[in-house]
């Protein structure tokens, strides 16, 4: 779309054309259109047609359109690899009669499965409309009825009289900002008077743990620092993740993996909801390799 820079848009349109060839619904999130000319909307749609001779409307916009952002977004937003979504996903071992959440759920990539059952409970949680839009649409395109999109910050839908206050899911994916400062007074706020952690990854990862259902599993991808650093946000955050739960496995990703978003390497977490049993253990891995180059050279397309 010459002239136009901005790729949230461009992908939001792009967006709003596909549901729009399933018959359009009235939604609050319903993805905000261009006003471009006519010409420059037959052109558009001319491409479109094309692409869908080839894939389907929902692989096009997750594994194509989304990935048209080359680079991390501010407030350290970036659509998750898909590679590494599926294999987040065969870790929680995600069943379609799970309620699913994410608390920062950015293109809603973790809420869809290979197979996707209509009417899954999934619920995603975005600070920003422009992501939850995004989020709301790949849902839709994929056919999910059962959709709950939250626009906000999901410390506030934490909070004691928030929507999720005494929510329970059975699986909680979540790919969080690493290192973003959230804000003091409502961190404290929701810690009851004391800033336990003050870091959105650590912050996050303590709302998806408590609201975790009984034998429930959550996998997020966390920074090296929550795993081994010394600063509060990473201590609490280790001891949550052993209190009365099981750390089934740590997964060191390649270094590379978050590239070109993100230098900083990923480690996934898998964590269920229940006492450890006798004999259990924990699973350490180091992957040398996600099949993609290494550094920025990377076509997740």
């Amino acid at each position: 779309m010459s002239g136009i820079a901005d790729d949230l848009a461009i992908i939001e349109h792009l967006g709003s054309s596909l549901l729009d060839r399933n018959g359009k619904v009235s939604h609050r999130l319903y993805p905000r259109s261009l006003p471009l000319s006519d010409q420059s909307q037959r052109a558009i749609s001319d491409l479109v047609d094309e692409a869908l001779q080839v894939v389907s409307a929902p692989v096009l916009f997750d594994r194509y359109v989304v990935f048209r952002l080359s680079s991390m977004l501010p407030g350290g937003r970036y659509p998750t690899p898909r590679h590494i979504v599926g294999f987040m996903r065969q870790l929680a071992d995600v069943k379609t009669t799970d309620s699913v959440v994410d608390f920062a759920c950015g293109s809603g990539g973790l809420l869809l499965g290979p197979t996707v059952d209509p009417q899954q409970k999934v619920v995603g949680v975005e600070i920003s409309s422009e992501w939850a839009r995004l989020a709301w649409t790949n849902c839709a395109l994929h056919g999910l009825k059962q959709v709950e999109m939250q626009v906000g910050n999901a410390v506030r839908h934490a909070m004691k009289d928030g929507q999720f206050a005494n929510a329970a899911f059975d699986r909680v994916l979540m790919n969080p900002a690493f290192g973003e400062p959230m804000e003091p007074e409502l961190i404290e706020e929701y810690f009851g008077g004391k800033v336990i952690a003050n870091r959105s990854d650590a912050v996050l990862l303590h709302i998806s743990l408590e609201r975790l259902a009984a034998e429930g599993r959550a996998v997020v991808l966390l920074p090296p620092g929550v795993l081994s650093g010394n600063a509060t946000s990473d201590r609490s955050a280790r001891q949550e993740m052993m209190k009365g739960r099981m750390l089934e496995a740590v997964v060191a990703l390649p270094k590379d993996a978050m590239q070109p978003y993100s230098p900083v390497q990923g480690h996934v977490v898998c964590i269920r909801n229940g006492h450890p049993v006798q004999d259990s253990v924990t699973w350490l891995f180091i992957a040398d390799t996600d099949g993609y180059p290494a550094a920025r050279a990377r076509d997740y397309t």
